[in-house]
């Protein structure tokens, strides 16, 4: 005898705004559309090999718990600020020329 095996462990279903509903009830502000331009024209220097810092992208794929998303991104924002002031900009990174350190602190 077959029993269903899908949907298990789903304990409810929750509909999710669309793109343009958050972007109306949380409009961008222009730093943040400064900081994301400015991280996209660092990343895209890095990535053309106009610019030779080492570009290194961390992060969850996804996010399930919001208060440990927050406690992961203020780990991340510590080791940023431990980096030298020449070798950051808008996004975090290292130069080539460097090798990365992190002793596991932050």
């Amino acid at each position: 005898m077959l029993s269903t095996t899908d949907d298990l462990r789903i304990q409810e279903i929750k509909e999710l705004n669309t793109p343009e509903e958050v972007m109306r009830e949380i409009p961008r502000t222009l730093t943040a559309t400064r900081v994301v331009l400015a991280a996209r024209n660092a990343i895209k220097s890095i990535l053309n090999g106009t610019d030779d810092r080492l570009l290194v992208i961390v992060g969850p794929c996804s996010v399930h718990d919001p208060v440990a998303a927050v406690a992961y991104a203020e780990r991340l924002a510590t080791m940023r600020e431990r980096l030298p002031t020449g070798s950051r900009s808008s996004c975090a990174s290292i130069s080539r020329n460097r090798a990365p350190r992190w002793d596991g602190r932050a």
